[in-house]
C-alpha cells in the first residue's frame, strides 16, 4: 500500500488533516491485516447529469470529480459513500455523508454489504492511498477502475475504524483539541498506555503463533499425503457444472462474491432485474468449489457454505462439483491455496500486467490435481474441521481483543489510567 506525501497535498485540501491521515494509516499497517480494494469495496460508476437537467430546489448534493457542483431532486444512492474523481480531478476522494448524486466524471465508492468497512473510515482510507501512478496523462488526466482495486488498505475492527475517521473529520473542521495534563501526569499516562498495548500485542503474537503452528501442520500433513498420489485433471474430479438463472421483471438476485488469499466467500448487494440487464447469471449450491476466474491467480478460490445457497454469481463465478467417488471439495481447495496450486492457477491464468489475468474455462478444465485416496482426503478433512473449530474460537475472542487498544486510549483520554 502506497500512501500519498502530504508535503505534496495542496495547502487548500488540507495539509494538517494529509499529515494526519499519513500518521494514522501508517501505524494501522503495521497492526492491522491489509486487504484489497476490491475486496471490500464497490466502485461505480456515475451517471449524465447535465448542469440544465438539475434541480437547484432539491435536496441531494451532485457530485463531480472535483467535488460537490450542485443540488438535485433524485439520488443515485442515500447511502453514505466515497466520491473518487475519474476525469480531470483524477484521484480525488470527496465523502458524501447522505449520499446523492455522481456524474459521468466520477465514481462512487461504497463498502461492500459484508459490514467490514465503515463508510467515512473508507473516505479516509482512499484519500490516503497515492493514485499518482495510475493516472492516465492525456489532454483530461484519467484515472479507471482497475487502477483504483489493485491498491490496498488496512482493515482494523470497525470501532477502530470510527474512531479514526472520527479523530480525522475533528481535525479537518478545526475542532478544538483538549487541554492536555501537566507534563509529568503526560508521561505517567504514556508509560501506563504502552504497558497495556504491550500486553495486548503480546496476546495478538500469542494467536498469530498458533495459526502459523496449525498452518505448517496442515501443510506437512497434506504434502505426505500427496507425495506419491496419482494425478489427474480437475475436470475428472470435479467438473464445472453450470445453473442458468432466469431473469424475471420484479425478482432480486442476491450475488456471491470469492475473496482472493483463500479468504472464503462473501455476499454482495442483490441486484434488480434492471441492474442484471443483459448480464448471465448462474445459481451457486452448498458444496460448490467455486473460482473467481479475474483473481484465481491470487487465490480467489472457494468453498460455498450453507449460507451462500441459492446465491448468484456471473459468469466470472465456475462452480465445480467434486465426484463423490474421488474427491473432497475441503482438499482440493486447500491444495489450490499451496505454493504448487496457486503457481498452477498463475501459469493458466495468462493477461497483462497489474491484475488483468483470466482464468479460462480450458484451463480450468485442465488444471492437474493431485488425489490421493479417499480416505486420506476425508482423515485430512477432518483434521481441518478441528483445526477451523479452533480458529472459530479464536476469532469469536478477536474482536475483544482488537477493541482492546481503542478502550485503553479512550480511557487514558478520559483521565481514568
Amino acid at each position: 500500500m502506497k500512501l500519498k506525501d502530504p508535503s505534496q497535498t495542496p495547502p487548500k485540501t488540507g495539509l494538517l488533516t494529509a499529515a494526519a491521515r499519513k500518521v494514522i494509516f501508517d501505524s494501522l499497517i503495521q497492526k492491522f491485516s491489509v486487504v484489497s480494494v476490491n475486496d471490500v469495496i464497490d466502485v461505480n460508476n456515475g451517471q449524465s447529469l447535465t448542469a440544465t437537467e438539475r434541480k437547484l430546489e432539491g435536496t441531494y448534493a451532485v457530485y463531480a470529480a472535483g467535488g460537490r457542483v450542485g443540488w438535485h431532486d433524485k439520488a443515485l444512492t442515500t447511502s453514505p459513500f466515497a466520491v473518487i474523481g475519474r476525469k480531470g480531478s483524477a484521484g480525488k476522494v470527496t465523502f458524501a455523508p447522505t449520499g446523492g448524486w455522481v456524474i459521468d466524471t466520477a465514481y462512487y465508492a461504497v463498502p461492500k454489504e459484508s459490514g467490514e468497512l465503515d463508510p467515512q473510515y473508507m473516505a479516509h482510507a482512499l484519500a490516503a492511498l497515492d493514485f499518482s501512478e495510475d493516472i492516465i496523462s492525456t489532454a483530461i488526466p484519467g484515472i479507471n477502475r482497475t487502477a483504483i482495486y489493485r491498491h490496498q488498505l488496512p482493515l482494523p475492527p470497525l470501532e477502530v475504524q470510527k474512531v479514526c475517521a472520527a479523530f480525522l473529520d475533528a481535525i479537518d473542521s478545526n475542532s478544538e483539541v483538549p487541554s492536555l495534563p501537566p507534563l509529568p501526569e503526560q508521561r505517567r499516562i504514556v508509560a501506563r498506555v504502552k504497558g497495556m498495548l504491550a500486553k495486548v500485542e503480546e496476546a495478538r503474537g500469542l494467536a498469530a503463533e498458533r495459526d502459523r503452528g496449525a498452518r505448517h501442520l496442515l501443510t506437512g500433513v497434506f504434502y505426505s499425503l500427496t507425495e506419491n498420489a496419482p494425478i489427474k485433471t480437475l475436470a475428472e474430479v470435479a467438473p464445472l457444472v453450470r445453473r442458468p438463472v432466469e431473469v424475471r421483471e420484479g425478482e432480486i438476485y442476491p450475488e456471491l462474491g470469492v475473496r482472493s488469499f483463500g479468504r472464503g466467500t462473501f455476499h454482495k448487494p442483490a441486484l434488480s432485474a434492471i441492474e442484471v440487464g443483459d448480464k448471465k447469471l448462474f445459481r451457486i449450491e452448498e458444496g460448490d468449489l467455486l473460482f473467481n476466474i479475474v483473481f484465481a491467480w491470487e487465490g480467489a478460490v472457494a468453498i460455498a457454505k450453507a449460507e451462500d445457497r441459492g446465491r448468484v454469481g456471473s459468469h466470472r463465478f465456475l462452480t465445480c462439483v467434486t465426484d463423490k467417488g474421488q474427491a473432497e471439495a475441503s482438499f482440493l481447495n486447500f491444495y489450490f491455496q499451496t505454493a504448487e496450486g496457486l503457481a498452477a492457477l498463475g501459469e493458466a491464468s495468462p493477461g497483462g500486467a497489474g491484475r488483468n489475468r483470466t482464468l479460462s474455462l480450458k484451463n480450468l478444465a485442465a488444471l492437474a490435481v493431485p488425489v490421493p485416496p479417499l480416505e486420506s482426503q476425508r482423515y485430512f478433512q477432518r483434521l481441518l474441521e478441528k483445526v477451523e473449530t479452533v480458529y472459530s474460537q479464536q476469532a469469536n475472542l478477536a474482536p475483544e481483543l482488537d477493541a482492546l487498544p481503542a478502550s485503553i486510549l479512550a480511557r487514558a483520554f478520559a483521565g481514568e489510567l
